[in-house]
């Protein structure tokens, strides 16, 4: 059965707005900074008395204790002078560890999730997103453990090479040198005295300005199966010999996000109404190699991973492992990192085929432990749904509006 939830708009409005915006999120998932353009002015809201969500939790226990350990974590190894905004008001260290002892003490006692609730509610401020974008909330996504083919050495099929981080890449936050710009950096490479741009995807795809520097870590089959890669930022490899290895993310170009689908539909090969991921990659892989990278380089983007073992978690932008169903992707200029929230949105349902059939409404507790070069404005959250195919499949449906409340213990 499909609900609506009576904060947002009707249930037959939300279900057929999300069609068209799945249908940008996949394949050009840039549209996010199109909304940011003219959504810089949202902020967190501090709410109080009826404005008070139900904050009910549909995820298991388990999962909120090891992402709430884990963003503990992160809070142990921050500077002490750091400073954690939330909208217009600012909070030190201290207090933002300080709401997840509480919590994490309070867990501990094994109590019910209504009980849960209420412990939030008396000793907890909420301050929820608001945003000018459509409905004034928040749009949600989802990602996952992306999978791919690779060889861990060059062969006649395995030919398109997956770089680690150069050593010459540098990536500072600006927020260092004013607190002003905090989310923002800047990503270059030293040239004489100058700090100048990186390469674009077309240099070192194109023009192959890294090979040969022992930088290659993998080899694909597919330059799409990189690039799909390079959009989750994390996953996992499976070697001809059937090793599986993590993948994750160790720095980018920063160059910004241009989406490779969009492109096709603005030179009529591909319509808006019909579009889709496979008709995206039959498109493409229909063209000639050189035709194809053209395309592929309308997005210069570039993303450099490391390989793991398999027993090594799949780590966020704070450096903790992710927790399925628990953490979460956003943009760091709105939303402290490590910080405890509370989503409600939807979530696709399918029948046992697979098929999508409609959405059932999700409210949890969740934690701010991640970034994504396409999550930008304090419009957009991107939920992180974990491995395989049942994650997959949620990363590959959700896109529905929604509201975030971020959570930090009572002054």
């Amino acid at each position: 059965m499909v609900h609506k939830i009576n904060i947002l708009a009707p249930k037959s409005q939300i279900l057929k707005k999300s069609v068209l915006l799945l249908i940008f999120y996949f394949l050009f998932p840039n549209f996010s900074d199109l909304l940011a353009q003219n959504n810089e002015t949202g902020t967190l809201i501090k709410v109080e008395g009826l404005e008070v969500p139900s904050l009910e939790d549909s995820g298991d226990m388990e999962s909120l204790k090891k992402a709430l350990t884990e963003s503990l974590a992160y809070l142990e190894a921050a500077p002490p002078e750091s400073p954690f905004y939330f909208g217009k008001e600012s909070y030190g260290k201290k207090e933002v560890q300080e709401s997840l002892l509480q919590l994490k003490k309070f867990l501990k006692k094994k109590r019910s999730k209504k009980k849960l609730a209420q412990f939030i509610k008396k000793n907890f401020y909420l301050y929820r997103a608001d945003t000018v974008g459509p409905k004034n909330g928040v749009t949600f996504s989802s990602y996952y453990e992306y999978g791919l083919s690779a060889s861990l050495v060059p062969t006649e099929e395995f030919r398109y090479p997956l770089y680690g981080r150069p050593p010459e890449l540098i990536d500072a936050p600006l927020e260092k040198f004013d607190p002003k710009k905090r989310g923002e950096r800047v990503v270059g490479k030293v040239v004489g005295r100058e700090l100048q741009p990186y390469y674009t995807r077309e240099e070192i795809d194109s023009y192959q300005n890294l090979k040969g520097r022992g930088l290659e870590i993998a080899w694909a089959k597919d330059p799409l199966e990189i690039l799909f890669l390079q959009i989750q930022g994390s996953g996992w490899i499976v070697t001809p010999e059937g090793k599986t290895y993590h993948i994750r993310y160790t720095g980018d170009n920063g160059h910004p996000y241009r989406s490779v689908g969009l492109n096709l539909i603005q030179k009529g090969i591909l319509t808006k109404e019909n579009f889709s991921r496979q008709k995206m990659i039959d498109a493409l892989t229909q063209m000639s190699e050189e035709k194809r990278q053209s395309f592929l380089n309308i997005n210069p983007r570039y993303v450099f991973f490391e390989i793991v073992s398999d027993t090594v978690p799949i780590r966020g932008s704070l450096s903790v492992p992710l927790t399925a169903g628990r953490s979460i992707a956003s943009d760091p200029k709105y939303y402290p990192p490590g910080a405890m929230a509370w989503i409600h949105t939807l979530k696709p349902i399918f029948d046992k085929d697979g098929n999508k059939i409609g959405a059932e409404e999700m409210r949890r507790f969740v934690f701010n432990q991640d970034e994504g070069g396409a999550i930008k404005g304090p419009h957009r959250i991107d939920f992180f749904s974990g491995k395989g195919p049942e994650a997959k499949k949620m990363a590959e449906n959700l896109w529905y509006p929604g509201e975030i409340y971020l959570l930090i213990i009572k002054k």
